[in-house]
């Protein structure tokens, strides 16, 4: 998975644009990536999350989890109970810290 600097990293360094039918499928909503330095393009489609068994905001939000734990009390959750996780919108996108009862996507890396 990747980190949160990875997704920091990806905000900064690419542009990125909601898409509402991506490669022509329709309904199929998530952001696009497409980064500065050599052009190369990720979509992270919107897969919604999962709380208290019920799935949410599928294509209306992004939530992908990163590996990175939370290392500071955020609001009444102790550390080891939060990690980061990207989330994106159609108006905006961040990397927020959320508890890690919530079910949320993946999205595998690997260096070369």
């Amino acid at each position: 998975m990747p980190s949160k600097e990875q997704f920091d990293e990806l905000i900064d360094n690419c542009d990125f644009e909601w898409k509402i039918n991506y490669n022509g499928i329709k309904n199929l909503r998530g952001y696009l990536f497409k980064s500065f330095k050599n052009g190369a393009e990720l979509f992270l489609p919107a897969n919604g999350n999962i709380f208290d068994g019920q799935h949410a905001f599928v294509g209306n939000d992004c939530f992908y989890w990163t590996r990175t734990l939370v290392n500071f009390r955020h609001e009444t959750r102790f550390k080891s109970e939060s990690a980061w996780c990207f989330e994106g919108w159609p108006s905006d996108i961040q990397v927020f810290a959320y508890h890690r009862c919530y079910g949320m996507g993946i999205r595998p890396v690997y260096n070369k």
